[in-house]
Order: structure tokens, then C-alpha cells, then sequence
């Protein structure tokens, strides 16, 4: 059952289109900026320099979308691996409460993201990742799932949740950062005009 406040498919080809298409370079760049040997890595990059020509791709979209912030995350996720059950950041002060999750390749029925209620007391903090995670062993209810193929989808990043990969290939997606005083419903109305 799809809660409208934990995420939002929505049908944005020419997005898709355009981040695909600059897709080889934002990798390029990621790995410049830091390469990790994981199940899965995670790769921020953040453009707040707007006066820096590497970034001018990504510009032009945050100007044609003027709900997503400067910054995203690049996700690979290794052939049937789990994420740990997490909050994107440290806090609910995040600078965001929702990403737009874009598929780039792998993005299969095989593969989903959860949702999870849990107590807070069953939260810690790992400021190294920047990350919240669940205590391992806690009480934990899914209460919701999405499959993400062709069309992005606004995830409320601030409920505990998780990506897992059950195909026998890499699961690539951007998780692009939304501006905090935009929500789902702001989101949609903007899109439609």
C-alpha cells in the first residue's frame, strides 16, 4: 500500500534522460573524489560552487528542477546484498527529508526499498558515515516497500529504511537531495505546471 508521506513514483523521462546521459560523468567524477571497496558504496557529491565549470552539468538541472539541492549520492549496490536499515544524516534537522531516487541501471522487480517503524531508543548515531542506523537485534515492523524500475521515486529519507539488491547484477541509482521546505505535494504541483 503506497503511504503518500514515505514516497512517490513519479514519471519524469526527460530527468531520467538527462541524468543518464551525464550519468558516465558524475561516476567519473565520483571516483576522483573518493573510491571505495565495498558491498556497496555510497558517493557524495556536492556543487555549492557554482562558479566551478565541472559542475555545470548538474547545475543546468538544478535550475530546470528547482526542488532539487546541490548535492547527490551515487548508490551502487553489489548483486544480492542488503543496506543496513538506516536514516539518511544525523539529525531530523537534515538539510533534506526527501531524495528523488533516479534508476540508472539494475533497477529490476529484484530489487526494493523498505520501509520500517522502530523506536527511537533503537537509533544510533555513526557520525563517520553521517548516517543513523538501527541497533542490530531490535524490534523492527515493515510497514512499506517500493520497486523502483523506470520512473524515479520521491523517498522520505527520514523513516527508517532500506535498499536491498536481490538480482545477480549491480543495482546503480542517484539519490539527488530535495530542497527541505519541498514536499511530495509541492513536488507534484510544480511538475504538473
Amino acid at each position: 500500500m503506497n503511504n503518500l508521506q514515505l514516497y512517490k513514483e513519479v514519471e519524469m523521462p526527460s530527468l531520467v534522460k538527462e541524468v543518464k546521459d551525464i550519468f558516465p560523468y558524475m561516476d567519473d567524477l565520483s571516483k576522483k573524489l573518493n573510491s571505495n571497496k565495498f558491498l556497496y558504496s555510497v558517493k557524495t557529491i556536492n556543487f555549492l560552487n557554482e562558479n566551478n565549470a565541472t559542475y555545470e552539468p548538474f547545475i543546468k538541472i538544478v535550475e530546470k528542477y528547482p526542488f532539487l539541492q546541490k548535492f547527490f549520492r551515487i548508490l551502487k549496490i553489489q548483486p544480492n546484498y542488503s543496506l543496513k536499515i538506516h536514516l539518511d544524516g544525523l539529525e531530523k534537522t537534515n538539510l533534506t527529508n526527501y531524495n528523488l531516487n533516479i534508476p540508472i541501471s539494475g533497477c529490476t522487480n529484484e530489487s526494493l526499498t523498505e520501509f520500517y517503524k522502530v523506536k527511537p531508543e533503537h537509533i544510533y548515531t555513526d557520525f563517520k558515515k553521517n548516517t543513523r542506523f538501527i541497533v542490530d537485534g531490535s524490534p523492527i515492523e515493515k510497514i512499506d516497500e517500493y520497486k523502483m524500475t523506470d520512473n524515479p521515486f520521491l523517498c522520505h529519507t527520514q523513516i527508517p529504511h532500506t535498499v536491498i539488491n536481490n538480482s545477480n547484477s549491480y543495482r546503480v541509482s542517484i539519490s539527488w537531495a530535495v530542497k527541505k521546505e519541498w514536499n511530495i505535494e509541492s513536488i507534484l504541483k510544480f511538475l504538473k505546471e
